[in-house]
């Protein structure tokens, strides 16, 4: 299938209003890359979530869902084939999820892909904690959020994958003594451990040592 149409709602463009309802701004064209917007400045909890390109019948919607306690802040959603046309591109009622739908002109089916934009809703942030950003160092491309600090016997279970610019609130340190160097982790009011090395913007001095 050569054809398709992309359209996108980005953070900018796109997002839930102080007094509820949405705003949104989208582009069509044929044969566009959709590209993804990087993390507002103030956005906590950042994610992309996406549902890969699958064949459906026309105009059967498809949803991809924020991960549970996070809102849909953005996403898009891409039509393909030889005569696709994108005929909708919208949050879910609950604003929990983004939906993609579409037609094949001639045909009875259509390629759809779906992503969405998600973050933490801001009431679930805590007052406490130190706020900074997340950095990526070669050769890694995203962080990941461990469900305990890495040690030189465990590989603890990933959690959640952080992209750079996300930002996130440090409730405090813990030191790891890896054999021949020692590894700094930092809690996060989210629950898990990321390498304070991948932290930017958090003074190591003033956040608190971990309890055990």
């Amino acid at each position: 299938m050569r054809g398709k149409q992309v359209i996108g709602a980005g953070v900018a463009a796109l997002a839930l209003l102080s007094g509820g309802g949405w705003s949104a701004q989208a582009a069509t064209g044929q044969a566009a890359a959709a590209k993804t917007p990087p993390p507002a400045p103030a956005m906590h909890g950042y994610q992309i979530v996406r549902l890969p390109n699958a064949n459906v019948p026309n105009f059967q919607r498809r949803t991809v869902s924020c991960p549970a306690g996070k809102r849909v802040v953005g996403g898009g959603a891409e039509a393909k084939g030889n005569h696709a046309i994108l005929v909708g591109s919208f949050p879910t009622g609950d604003g929990t999820g983004w939906i993609g739908l579409g037609r094949q002109d001639g045909y009875s089916t259509v390629g759809i892909s779906v992503y969405a934009i998600c973050a933490s809703p801001e009431q679930q942030r805590q007052t406490n904690g130190f706020p900074g950003t997340i950095i990526v160092l070669p050769p890694q491309k995203v962080v990941d959020e461990y469900a305990q600090p890495m040690t030189p016997n465990t590989h603890p279970q990933v959690i959640r994958t952080y992209h750079p610019g996300a930002r996130v609130t440090v409730l405090c340190s813990q030191q790891v003594n890896m054999g021949s160097w020692t590894a700094g982790w930092y809690r996060l009011d989210e629950g898990g451990y990321v390498g304070s090395n991948n932290v930017y913007g958090v003074d190591r001095r003033q956040v608190p040592a971990c309890s055990k």
